[in-house]
């Protein structure tokens, strides 16, 4: 367990699965209940982002990790918003962002991700030539700054983060050595996605 706060977006539209697809269920658990669990083995709190309306969320009932539920201010008001949005609610310096709908994300290299060097602001995964935003490790303080002041431009997307920030960019023949079928990066975005 590492003293690091975990942000799990969970208030997208589902729109091209059709339905609720972070209550889709994988080997008898939703998508979104093994994305906590994976959280849960590597921080010492979660904070869940769900959309501004519609019901409340339902956590595993034997997760022990402190969880905090946070609601979206407005309706899909994209990633970077939500994300500092959770941010202002963390209680840790080294955040974990996740997707909601990335199920395969494999704790040991999460771990990796939060592991970046003191004179960066976070970690992410290079693959197949590019810089991933989803999982990515941040510092909280940092990216509170350039989130808000990229915000304030109109900017909504992770990708105008990933570029501001000094962040450690781990090489794909590494990060594999932790996760080599890359099911970290595997997301969920159609029915036929499902494993």
């Amino acid at each position: 367990m590492m003293v690091a706060s975990a942000i799990v977006l969970a208030g997208g539209r589902s729109s091209r699965f059709g339905s609720d697809k972070l209550r889709a269920e994988i080997d008898g658990q939703p998508m979104l209940d093994l994305v906590i669990r994976a959280a849960a083995e590597i921080a010492v709190e979660i904070v869940v982002v769900t959309p501004s309306s519609g019901p409340a969320l339902e956590l595993p009932s034997d997760l022990t990790t402190r969880t905090t539920l946070v609601r979206d201010a407005d309706a899909y008001p994209g990633p970077l918003v939500a994300l500092v949005r959770a941010a202002v609610e963390a209680n840790h310096e080294r955040l974990l962002l996740l997707a909601g709908d990335m199920p395969h994300v494999q704790p040991v290299l999460l771990r990796r991700l939060l592991a970046w060097p003191t004179d960066l602001a976070g970690a992410c995964l290079v693959a197949d030539g590019w810089s991933r935003p989803l999982p990515i490790g941040l510092d909280r303080s940092s990216m509170l700054v350039t989130g808000t002041g990229l915000i304030d431009t109109g900017a909504r997307s992770l990708r105008a983060l990933i570029d501001a920030l000094p962040i450690e960019q781990i090489a794909e023949t590494d990060w594999r050595t932790l996760d080599p079928e890359a099911r970290s990066l595997q997301d969920i975005d159609r029915p036929e996605d499902m494993p």
